[in-house]
Order: C-alpha cells, then structure tokens, then sequence
C-alpha cells in the first residue's frame, strides 16, 4: 500500500512538472506574439489621437529591422481589419548628402490619409504640436510588382504616372529618458505619416527628369524652402527601385493603382500653427492647403 502511495504520488508530480511545462511554452509563444500585438495597438493609439510615445524607447533596447516592420505590418493589418484601404507608400531616410547615411525605410499610406489638393488639416492633428512639410515625387503603378525588379529600366515598365505630392509628416515615436531615438522606432510606428496631398498635373514616365525636377515650398508666400529632385539620393527613381524590391521581399508587394512617394527634394521646414502653404514644382503643378 506504501509503494502504491509513493507511486500515485511520482505520477501526480510528474503530471505537474509536464503541465507547468507545457503552460511555460505556451506562456512564452504567447509573450512573443502580445508583444507585438501589443506595441501594435499602443501606436495604433498614439497615431490614431495624434500624439507622441516613448513606448518603443523605454522598452526596447535595440530593436530589429525584420521586428520593427512586424510591428508596422501587425499595424497595418489592424487598419485594414477596421475598413481602412492601403493606397500607397512611403520612403524615408533618402534626402542625404552623405552616401554612407543613405538608409531606405518604408510606411504605409491609407486612404483616410489623403487629403486633397487646396484642401486642409487642423493643427491638432499634429503630433506633437508640429510637423514637416515636404515636397516629393509620385510614382503610381500600373502593374502590381509581385517580384523583384532587375533594374531601373524594368521598373519604369510598371509606372502608370508621375505626380508631385506634398507629405505632411512628424513621427509619433521619440526618444525615452536614457535611449536615443532609433530609425527602427520610427518604422515600427509606421513613419510618422500625418498626410499625403497629391497633385493635379500627371505626367508620363517616359521623358520625364528624374534628377532636375524642382520644388519650392511658401507659407504664407514667404519661400521657406526649396531643392532639386537629385536630392532624393541622386534620383528617385534609383531609391524607388531600391525600395519596391525590398518591400517586395517584405512579402506586402505593391500594386496596381498604389502610389510610392520617394522622399523629400528640400530641407523640410517646420509648420506648427495656422498657415496657407504652397507647394510649385517646375513640371508636376502647384500644391496648396490651409492648416487651421
């Protein structure tokens, strides 16, 4: 009877030992799997009310490219699960005079993103209380690209169009108290989109100057800024190649009727207050809006 007690209780301690173990398994797969989820909502939060964290800062580290972009696409994904439409993308790290700086990342733009040429946007949705004003060039796509492009002469086969368009953009990540703001923060939170205002003139790829396209940027009809499309890391049709494929090995390919803005021709001046702005370019139009 002795061995039969000593017995039944070597099994209930090793039925223990294989549940706690299979609860320790689970709790860690699910850790790995809230986080994400977690940091996902937590800038969706910030994004949607229009404010600034240090969530990314204060709890990790170093955070990794490949896990910086779970993040975004885990956020992009819950866009899109509430109705938002994906109507495009964005560059960033592009507009630099040192080569060894170039560092290409990406964002996604929604349709609720858009706003329209001489349209407006209330200061309050600026996080932060400011945001850049830049001026970019437009690629839309006429073909989705479900694979890596060979060259820039392939890729110009899958552009409908190229647009001017003017980014209102101001990152909702900053830094925390003891760690420094890192690009992977600001990718994880989806690259500080506020708005996108596309142009009215499309012109056909073929022809255009990729290199010599110019921008100037008034607020209030004071000329606040102005640069040359060859900022854009020599050509923007250089950084849109070196991008689309690496977005195409993200596995979210771009597609027919997406629109791809490449980053900034000037240095981006700083609006935080009520103003009329406008945006020429030497072929793509004029862009104007109100903020109010």
């Amino acid at each position: 009877m002795k061995n039969s007690i000593v017995v039944i209780v070597l099994v209930f301690l090793l039925s223990c030992q294989s549940n706690q173990k299979k609860k320790n398994d689970l709790d860690k797969v699910d850790s790995v799997s809230l986080t994400i989820n977690q940091l996902a909502d937590s800038l969706l939060n910030a994004r949607h009310n229009h404010i600034q964290t240090d969530i990314l800062s204060r709890h990790i580290s170093n955070l990794e490219t490949s896990n910086a972009y779970d993040i975004q696409f885990k956020m992009l994904e819950r866009e899109r699960q509430s109705g938002a439409k994906l109507v495009g993308w964005k560059l960033g790290g592009t507009a630099t005079a040192d080569s060894t700086k170039y560092n290409p990342s990406l964002g996604y733009i929604l349709d609720n993103n858009l706003v329209s040429n001489k349209g407006s946007i209330p200061v309050n949705q600026f996080p932060g209380g400011s945001v850049v004003v830049e001026a970019e060039i437009g690629f839309v796509l006429k073909n989705d690209i479900r694979n890596p492009v060979s060259s820039t002469e392939e890729l110009i086969t899958y552009i409908d169009y190229v647009v001017g368009v003017s980014e209102i953009a101001q990152s909702t990540a900053i830094p925390g108290s003891e760690t420094p703001l890192h690009i992977n923060y600001v990718v994880a939170s989806g690259m500080g989109h506020v708005a996108a205002i596309k142009g009215n003139v499309n012109l056909p790829v073929s022809g255009f100057d990729f290199k010599n396209e110019t921008a100037k940027c008034y607020i209030n009809d004071e000329l606040v800024a102005e640069g040359v499309s060859s900022n854009i890391f020599g050509s923007p049709i250089g950084v849109l190649y070196d991008t689309l494929n690496m977005l195409v090995e993200t596995g979210q390919y771009p597609k027919s009727g997406d629109m791809i803005i490449t980053g900034s021709l000037y240095k981006n001046p700083v609006l935080n207050a009520t103003a009329n702005i406008r945006i020429e370019f030497s072929n793509l139009g004029t862009i104007s809006f109100k903020s109010f």
